[in-house]
């Protein structure tokens, strides 16, 4: 491990020219042979692939050989490709991801990550990149120290994508949130005479109390989607025998809170975001938290 530590460590050193150049001066020198797509080394399982018309200097062999060394010893991400484009001033290395864990959950990391992680060297390398969490693309940027904390971070991605979205732009998903939540208002007030104009139509017999039910039943629907909605209005549909079990256990529990209905629902083995559960309890029993 401490081994490992020193080599991610030594990524971001910037080195001499003249210690560059005592150990490598070509891609051969690295054990790259040329090929039709440029420069390939294929090593502990791991196809690098330098592309055509490298510009090849003393600090991008450095930076190259350094790199691999460093994806070589990854222990957490299981690395398939990694293809370098090397230039001047900015340098790029694309890393296809072969396998990787996220979380106490050990999420599958790999569908997350659609171009895996890119790479950039300057004077240090830095990673700029995009996950895809709850349908949100959210992008990754920051000097790289070590893989540990690279994967760290992405596991506070996961677990919490709309706390990082805010973290990044807070003043846009504050507006947006904003006219959400003034759609959301609209929505609940025009449900809301909706349901009253039914039941006023129920005592003068002039729909049929199935039809109704059912027109009742979509409205609702309606409501649990739209407060579902991913922060930039996608639209996710949800477990409707789900909904159905929690609304019976809420009508004979008229004084239980969200929470114990999420544990409720955790004892049960049914699963149910908190927004979902949240968006029943509005649309069912106008019980807002």
């Amino acid at each position: 491990m401490k081994r490992k530590i020193l080599a991610s460590v030594s990524f971001f050193i910037v080195l001499g020219m003249s210690a560059l150049g005592a150990q490598s001066s070509t891609l051969e020198d690295l054990g790259f042979a040329p090929g039709r797509e440029g420069f390939r080394r294929e090593a502990n399982g791991i196809v690098f692939i330098v592309n055509p018309n490298p510009q090849i200097t003393p600090m991008n062999i450095g930076v190259l050989g350094q790199l691999l060394r460093t994806v070589e010893s990854f222990e957490l991400i299981q690395t398939e490709t990694v293809t370098v484009t090397l230039r001047e001033a900015d340098s790029t290395a694309a890393v296809r991801i072969r396998a990787l864990s996220l979380g106490e959950d050990e999420v599958n990391g790999v569908p997350l990550l659609p171009e895996g992680l890119i790479f950039r060297f300057q004077d240090a390398p830095y990673y700029d990149f995009s996950m895809v969490v709850d349908s949100l693309r959210l992008r990754l940027r920051g000097q790289y120290f070590s893989e540990e904390e690279l994967v760290a971070k992405m596991g506070r991605v996961l677990v919490s994508p709309t706390e990082y979205l805010l973290s990044q732009d807070s003043e846009y998903v504050f507006r947006l949130m904003q006219e959400i939540a003034s759609q959301n208002t609209i929505l609940q007030a025009d449900l809301q005479e909706a349901v009253a104009t039914l039941q006023a139509s129920l005592s003068q017999n002039e729909f049929d109390l199935a039809q109704a039910k059912e027109e009742l039943r979509i409205l609702r629907d309606g409501l649990i989607l739209f407060n579902t909605r991913g922060v930039f209005g996608s639209w996710n549909d949800f477990d409707r025998q789900v909904a159905d079990r929690l609304v019976a256990w809420r009508s004979e529990n008229p004084t239980a809170t969200r929470k114990e209905a999420e544990d409720w629902l955790k004892a049960q083995s049914l699963e149910a975001s908190g927004k979902l559960v949240q968006a029943i309890l509005v649309a069912y029993f106008n019980q807002i938290e």
